[in-house]
């Protein structure tokens, strides 16, 4: 038998079965290298040296797990790269070898048969291991943030500005955003439930200077006095819960916002109407009982007699945005839906 060399690399193309190119960003110019790698349960985006540039790699999606930069969402269009790191070069000859690795001893064919789903929970429990396995290691190290970061100080308004990492995202919390609402809305956070929230955590410190003009930059903020871990749970999202009861008859809807809510809430009366043979009118006359109510979703509500809690920040179907969803109001004062 012919001898073999076993320092030789494996032609990981051919023992794929794939081409010899592909199409690939080169991150060269950072000193950077991104790869495909196969594990034996889920394939990833890895970044080799991203440590170099930690602000370019995470804002790419990518995540500090242990010593690597991983992304799991494989999926990838090289101009939306390019548009984050402009120095990069996208490759439309770039051999196989090149940009792919495999990891642990047994590696499952690239394209697997495996639902993306089952894919996604061996990988989250891969990662999870490998976190598990350096317990000295807080959120903000394993998100690949330096010890310090540059952040902005909101005492002056008696607010402390978060970033908070949950189970499926990251979002920006103004602590004490209370005490200035309309600043705070301004700056671009929404109330959701107990909270004032910005899905969009990138910020310029310019800009939020521009607002709010006693905040300050703090180039030395400790980053774990910033990052808030909760990756036991999902990010809070604000629904709308819409309810109308007159006669005995009730309709109620849901909807991701008041206006969304109502719609649904009139179709749902228009249908019980005609099914009930009652006056579909008697949405429109009486649409000031309409409660437009919002709710969080894993939040929990108690509502009791007396109560109104569960009525915080809610809405009554006369507000002129469910102008175009319902009738002009034209109850007069001092009518009220029988059930009142």
């Amino acid at each position: 038998m012919p001898g073999t060399n076993a320092n030789k690399p494996t032609d990981l193309a051919v023992k794929y079965g794939l081409g010899e190119t592909t199409r690939w960003v080169d991150f060269s110019p950072y000193g950077m290298s991104m790869k495909l790698c196969v594990f034996k349960d889920a394939k990833a985006l890895v970044m080799e040296n991203g440590d170099k540039h930690p602000e370019i790699v995470e804002a790419l999606g990518f995540v500090k797990v242990g010593g690597e930069w991983i992304r799991e969402d494989v999926s990838m269009q090289p101009r939306e790269f390019i548009k984050i790191a402009t120095d990069a070069v996208m490759k439309r000859e770039m051999p196989i070898n090149d940009m792919l690795i495999e990891r642990d001893e047994f590696v499952l064919p690239l394209f697997t048969d495996e639902t993306a789903l089952a894919r996604k929970s061996a990988f989250s429990s891969r990662v999870s291991a490998v976190v598990s396995k350096d317990k000295g290691t807080d959120l903000a190290s394993m998100l690949g943030g330096p010890e310090t970061t540059r952040w902005m100080d909101f005492s002056a308004y008696g607010m402390s500005l978060k970033r908070c990492v949950y189970a499926d995202g990251q979002v920006l919390v103004m602590e004490g955003g209370d005490s200035n609402p309309e600043l705070v809305q301004a700056l671009g956070f929404v109330k959701t439930g107990d909270e004032w929230v910005r899905d969009q955590i990138e910020f310029r410190p310019i800009a939020f200077r521009a607002i709010a003009t006693e905040a300050v930059v703090d180039r030395y903020t400790p980053t774990r006095d910033v990052v808030v871990d909760r990756r036991g749970m999902n990010r809070p999202v604000t629904h709308w819960f819409a309810s109308f009861e007159t006669g005995g008859n009730e309709v109620q809807a849901f909807g991701a916002t008041p206006e969304a809510a109502v719609k649904a809430l009139a179709d749902a009366w228009d249908g019980l109407a005609e099914n009930e043979r009652i006056d579909r009118g008697l949405l429109g006359k009486f649409r000031g009982g309409i409660s437009v109510v919002p709710f969080v979703s894993g939040k929990a509500y108690a509502k009791g007699i007396g109560d109104r809690d569960w009525y915080k920040g809610g809405l009554n179907g006369d507000d002129e945005r469910f102008d175009d969803l319902l009738p002009a109001p034209t109850r007069e004062l001092g009518a009220t839906p029988e059930y009142l």
